[in-house]
């Protein structure tokens, strides 16, 4: 209920970008500082206007905050409404979110490509319960050891 108080001033004058321009990195990619200054260092309202997903809602407590959207036109396989993948093959998301906000917040344009190389999991998304890649099996799966024989995914039940 107080999303907006607690945390306002974090979005609406995101950290990252002050600590792109004190590295210099606008300045490299010859961002002009009336630019950083102006629009990227906030307030930030297109950011508010992401998290909200374009809907007028109120930038005030109790009204802004985590939003949860999910289309009930589409088929889920995951208990809570959400579609995990759903990219071009089935160890891809949908949308790489560290990169989508990335760049929105520190390009001030989501889809800029920032952060990107992290869009595919190692393993496909399971078609049954629990739908999650399984879990690293530690020795098992490449994290040490002798690694042999692998595991590569949870059995069929």
């Amino acid at each position: 209920m107080s999303d907006v108080t607690n945390f306002g001033a974090d979005i609406l004058y995101p950290v990252l970008v002050r600590d792109a321009d004190a590295l210099g990195i606008y300045r490299a990619l010859g961002v002009p500082q009336a630019t950083v200054d102006t629009v990227l260092k906030g307030p930030r309202f297109d950011i508010i206007t992401a998290i909200n997903l374009g809907r007028p809602i109120p930038v005030a407590d109790g009204s802004t905050g985590d939003v949860l959207t999910l289309d009930a036109a589409i088929d889920s396989s995951f208990p809570n409404g959400r579609r995990l993948g759903g990219g071009t093959t089935p160890n891809r998301h949908q949308v790489n979110v560290n990169t989508v906000l990335i760049s929105l917040i520190v390009a001030g344009n989501p889809a800029a490509g920032l952060a990107k190389g992290v869009e595919v999991n190692d393993k496909n998304f399971l078609d049954r319960f629990p739908f999650l890649a399984p879990a690293h099996q530690g020795l098992l799966q490449g994290h040490g050891g002798i690694n042999v024989p692998t595991v590569p995914d949870i059995p069929v039940p």
